[in-house]
C-alpha cells in the first residue's frame, strides 16, 4: 500500500474511532488539556500526517523547536502494543515501563488548545475520561473503551509497516529531517533512530472475553476499511 493510501486509511481509522468513542459519555471539553503532556506516543504514519499538515499550513518551523522544548524525562516505550501482545501470548514477562508524571505539557499546545487537533494521533484521541481530569490524577475510562483503544493502536501499528513507534516528540523530530522522511516514504526497513521501535504485525487482538461480542462490529469496520484501501491501491 502506498504511503498516500496509508494516510487516507489512517484518517478513515480515526473516523471509525470517533464513531465508536461517541457511544461513551465523556467530560472532555475544548481547553481541557490536563492529559496533553509530553508522554503521548505515536507511529511514524501518524507523525507523517502531522508533518504534512504543518507543512501545508507553513508551520514546518514548529518542528524545529520540539527537541529544544521537550523535557529529558518523558515516556519512551520499551515495547509496542503488538510486541506486548506477542509477549503475553508466549507468557513472557513484560518490561517495566517508566511513566514520567512531571513531563510537562505538549509543546504543540497553545493556550490550552491543540494546534494540530484535526490530525492529532490516536494516543491523544484515546485519552477520554468520564470525569474531569486534574493534574496528577488519572483519566476515568470505561474498561470497554480501553479495549477499543487497544484494538485501534494494534491496527495502526500493523498497517504502518515498515515504520516506527515511540514518543510523539521523537517521531516528529525524526520525520522533520528530510533524509529520514525520504527513508520512510521509501518504506525502507531498519533505518529508524534508536529512540523509535520497529512496528510489528498483530499476533492476536488484546480483547478480554467479556468484550469479544460487543467489539465485533468495530473489528468488522476496521477490516472492511483496510480491505477497501488495499483494493483501491492495486494498479
Amino acid at each position: 500500500m502506498k504511503v498516500s493510501t496509508r494516510l487516507k486509511l489512517l484518517q478513515q481509522i480515526y473516523a471509525i474511532h470517533d464513531q465508536f468513542a461517541s457511544e461513551f459519555h465523556t467530560a472532555c471539553r475544548p481547553g481541557c488539556s490536563t492529559c496533553c503532556t509530553c508522554n503521548v506516543t505515536a507511529t511514524t504514519m501518524e507523525g507523517l500526517l502531522i508533518v504534512e499538515h504543518l507543512m501545508a499550513e507553513g508551520r514546518i518551523g514548529d518542528l524545529g523547536t520540539l527537541a529544544a522544548t521537550a523535557p529529558r524525562a518523558r515516556f519512551q516505550p520499551k515495547v509496542t502494543i503488538n510486541q506486548m501482545a506477542a509477549l503475553c501470548v508466549r507468557g513472557a514477562e513484560l518490561p517495566e515501563e517508566i511513566s514520567h508524571t512531571t513531563a510537562g505539557p505538549c509543546p504543540l499546545l497553545e493556550k490550552d488548545r491543540c494546534t494540530i487537533y484535526p490530525v492529532r494521533p490516536l494516543g491523544c484521541r484515546a485519552m477520554l475520561s468520564t470525569s474531569t481530569c486534574i493534574p496528577g490524577d488519572e483519566a476515568r475510562m470505561p474498561p470497554r473503551m480501553l479495549t477499543i483503544n487497544n484494538i485501534f493502536m494494534q491496527f495502526i501499528e500493523a498497517v504502518d509497516q515498515p515504520g516506527g513507534n515511540g514518543n510523539l516528540i521523537d517521531v516528529l523530530v525524526y520525520l522533520s529531517q528530510d533524509t529520514h522522511r525520504q527513508v520512510y516514504l521509501g518504506r525502507q526497513a531498519g533505518k529508524l533512530t534508536e529512540r523509535l521501535l520497529a512496528n510489528q504485525s498483530m499476533p492476536v487482538l488484546m480483547v478480554p472475553p467479556e468484550h469479544r461480542q460487543a467489539i465485533q462490529p468495530l473489528i468488522q469496520a476496521l477490516n472492511a476499511a483496510v480491505q477497501r484501501f488495499n483494493s483501491e491501491d492495486v494498479p
